[in-house]
């Protein structure tokens, strides 16, 4: 595993007894470096998204902090740097990576997930569109911003059926959209999305369906080659994050 701490190469210098390098290595272990790419996008994964999600990542540190009696220094990155810096070793822990099918050989996922994003179809207010069941859309325009990624079997089934869906750069031209009848619906995760309605003072114009479209788990995952990564310590994150799940 990869040496994280320059004081740590100090310690192994000074003294060739095993005893002392292995003292230096708990004591660098005491710390753990996190990065959270989840302010990353505002359409994306932001720290308080997900229905059911009643922390934030910084609350979910500290209250990990608190359980582990660890120290946890929080990194910002973007998504792209963050998964870059955990699988080399470089940090050790990731908040809010999602819980795909296809999951980093060189991340061991802790559990349970710490919070849940359900994303669902959003519709003008009093729209007389039916959209309980996704052949309902046929022939309906569709809108998605480029940043946010659709969930996987919706996506699917856009493009297995061929239907109209028209990409933005941001959440705001997909809101206009649809307030201008120039679109019909949207996919958009409900916590996040709720947000961002009361910010532009548009709730009241805005309904979902009942029906989620898909609902994501949100997971921490310690790095493979992080110098702290141990059985122990991944037990003690588990037990911490089963406590955090339970209290809520």
């Amino acid at each position: 595993m990869k040496q994280r701490y320059v004081v740590t190469a100090l310690c192994a210098a000074l003294t060739s007894a095993a005893p002392s390098v292995l003292y230096a290595q708990q004591q660098a272990c005491e710390t753990l470096i996190a990065v959270s790419y989840a302010k990353e996008s505002a359409t994306d994964l932001p720290p308080t998204a997900g229905a059911g999600l009643s922390i934030s990542n910084a609350e979910l540190l500290q209250q990990l902090a608190q359980a582990t009696q660890l120290q946890i220094q929080v990194q910002s990155a973007s998504r792209q740097q963050a998964f870059a810096d955990v699988r080399s070793g470089r940090v050790d822990l990731i908040i809010g990576t999602m819980s795909a099918t296809q999951q980093h050989a060189d991340l061991d996922y802790l559990t349970p997930v710490f919070a849940r994003q359900t994303y669902r179809l959003w519709r003008r207010s009093a729209e007389q569109l039916s959209l309980e069941h996704w052949p309902e859309l046929a022939g309906l325009r569709g809108v998605q911003v480029l940043k946010a990624s659709l969930p996987a079997d919706f996506a699917q089934q856009v493009q297995q059926h061929n239907w109209p869906m028209q990409s933005v750069a941001d959440l705001d031209q997909a809101i206009d959209l649809i307030l201008e009848g120039e679109a019909d619906y949207l996919v958009a995760e409900q916590r996040m999305f709720e947000q961002h309605l009361a910010h532009r003072e548009l709730t009241s114009h805005f309904e979902y369906n009942a029906s989620a479209v898909a609902t994501r788990g949100v997971l921490t995952a310690l790095s493979k080659d992080s110098a702290c990564n141990s059985a122990s310590l991944r037990n003690t994150l588990n037990k911490a994050l089963a406590q955090l799940d339970t209290a809520q």
